[in-house]
């Protein structure tokens, strides 16, 4: 079985064990009727961390996008809901703690003989406060929900992009196996919280002992599914480099495969303590419970762990901007500086006044039969072909010399494969059997990349700019790629020197159309 499903399977177990084992009974072991060992004041920090933490979110969500990614959109939905999911977990633990917090601070502390001046038991508390707890508590239990499909999102949706940059798939995120399994993983979570808790919610100690039991014990197994995602984060680095990833991709996943080690980290300091303590609740004696000082302890340090995640998931939402990339034309051929149209060189005359070429001018030809070839522009960008009979295959064709070529053409033959797609009297042939040029299979490949490198897109927060340069010479946009060789011929040539395939022609249709809600920037846009 590989790796990757042996969290889910665990979390299935966690799902079908706890509220089996609540309802049998052997949680009766914990502390029931007691007293709830949460002091106010640790309470009170908790508040405090999560108001923190949101107002650090929605601070940070407006500098970046003015509040926009939390409207829904027909594009981003899905991204929308887990940032709604995250702002309400949150605010529902922040509840959760204000609301016991403030109900301890009115109890106060009672002095129980032989043991110490501890908070009031909650057999003691008045009438409307006993009344009132059971709801606070079910905001805590949907605080853990929403955490949970977070976490479980995760994965899910880092494992399918990664498969669908490999090439792996072709299916989108909604319809992938993966999206599935977040949709069942994120029912039995829930399913199981509510499990654990409303067979007890007239006993607010074993609810509370419960809930953060199946809370914890979920985050823990979800928690160190990030070391998998962390392990195999260079894999992917270096999968996007080899397809043409420009360098502000390879830095954000970067930036991105850093944020998610130091989250699996605080992630790791928030678990521990929560599930030493919920572990305890189960024991007889209660080692931990009661002792205030240990208990404050391991309060306050896994509270710091949820703070510091939740700042790590606000850079990881909202990540620094980046500029779009400037892109000019003559350092993408190897010169310099730009040469302004008007002060373009001059032939210079050699001694019979006629002019001619001299060995600088030899070198402006040489690269402007370079822009002419269509390879030379978009081979540093374009992912190699899966097959010789593919354009869009991850192996390169087999090189063919001219002369073979033209004894196949003379006579009639083929070697059994395609030198790639070919520029033939301004049009794009990739030799295959249709009238449009392309095969099924290559248009579904071709889409699905396409869909792959949006997805990434978004899921990395970078302008379409940025990733519209690439995604335009990976497909192939004849169009833009023929008016940035105009644009170079009339920058480079002297006007007496150029083609007659500089002037203006009615170009056919690119041949590749981006989906995936990518917009294609002309390549002339790049260059000017």
């Amino acid at each position: 079985m590989p790796l990757c499903l042996y969290p889910p399977c665990l979390a299935l177990l966690i799902g079908f064990a706890v509220p089996f084992v609540t309802v049998v009974g052997w949680a009766d072991l914990a502390f029931v009727d007691k007293m709830t060992h949460l002091s106010p004041t640790t309470l009170l920090v908790s508040c405090c961390c999560c108001f923190v933490g949101l107002l650090y979110f929605l601070w940070h969500s407006w500098n970046f996008d003015r509040l926009q990614s939390l409207v829904p959109t027909r594009r981003r939905a899905f991204k929308c809901a887990i940032t709604w999911s995250a702002l309400l977990s949150y605010a529902g633990m922040m509840v959760w703690s204000a609301g016991l917090g403030y109900i301890k601070y009115q109890v106060g502390y009672t002095s129980v003989t032989g043991v110490s001046t501890i908070p009031t038991p909650f057999s003691l508390w008045p009438a409307q406060y006993q009344s009132v707890t059971p709801t606070l508590y079910y905001f805590l239990v949907g605080s853990f929900a929403m955490l949970l499909s977070i976490h479980i999102e995760e994965t899910c949706f880092w494992i399918h992009l990664s498969t669908s940059i490999r090439g792996n798939t072709t299916h989108t995120w909604l319809s992938s196996i993966w999206f599935k399994c977040w949709v069942l993983g994120t029912c039995l979570g829930i399913g199981s919280l509510l499990g654990a808790v409303i067979p007890v919610q007239n006993n607010v100690q074993q609810m509370e002992t419960n809930a953060l039991l199946v809370g914890t014990l979920y985050s823990t197994v979800f928690t160190f599914t990030s070391l998998y995602v962390v392990i195999r984060f260079p894999a992917l680095i270096e999968t996007v480099r080899l397809q043409g990833g420009s360098q502000i991709v390879i830095a954000r996943l970067r930036y991105q495969r850093r944020l998610t080690g130091y989250r699996m980290v605080s992630r790791v300091v928030f678990v521990v303590p929560f599930l030493t303590i919920s572990i305890d609740g189960l024991t007889p004696h209660h080692d931990v419970g009661h002792n205030q000082f240990w208990t404050d302890l391991f309060i306050i340090v896994g509270l710091i762990g949820l703070f510091a995640s939740t700042i790590i998931s606000v850079f990881m939402f909202f990540p620094p901007s980046v500029a779009a990339p400037t892109v000019t034309l003559p350092p993408l051929l190897g010169i310099s500086k730009p040469l302004p149209p008007l002060m373009s060189p001059q032939p210079i005359l050699s001694p019979t006044k006629f002019p001619s070429l001299m060995p600088a001018e030899l070198g402006v030809s040489t690269e402007m039969e370079q822009i002419k070839s269509y390879r030379s522009l978009v081979a540093p960008f374009a992912t190699p072909p899966v097959s010789p009979t593919v354009p869009m295959s991850p192996v390169r064709p087999k090189t063919t010399s001219g002369s073979t070529i033209r004894t196949h053409h003379s006579t009639g033959k083929s070697d059994g494969h395609d030198d790639g797609p070919k520029v033939e009297d301004g049009g794009l042939s990739f030799g295959t059997q249709d009238g449009t040029g392309i095969t099924g299979s290559t248009r579904t490949h071709t889409n699905a990349s396409a869909y792959a490198w949006s997805l990434l897109a978004e899921h990395l927060r970078l302008p379409e700019n940025a990733m519209g340069m690439m995604v335009e010479a990976t497909e192939n946009d004849q169009r833009g790629w023929q008016a940035a060789r105009r644009e170079a011929e009339h920058m480079l040539v002297p006007q007496n020197l150029r083609s007659e395939s500089s002037h203006p022609t009615r170009l056919p249709p690119p041949t590749a159309r981006l989906s995936g809600g990518i917009t294609s920037h002309p390549a002339s846009s790049l260059v000017s």
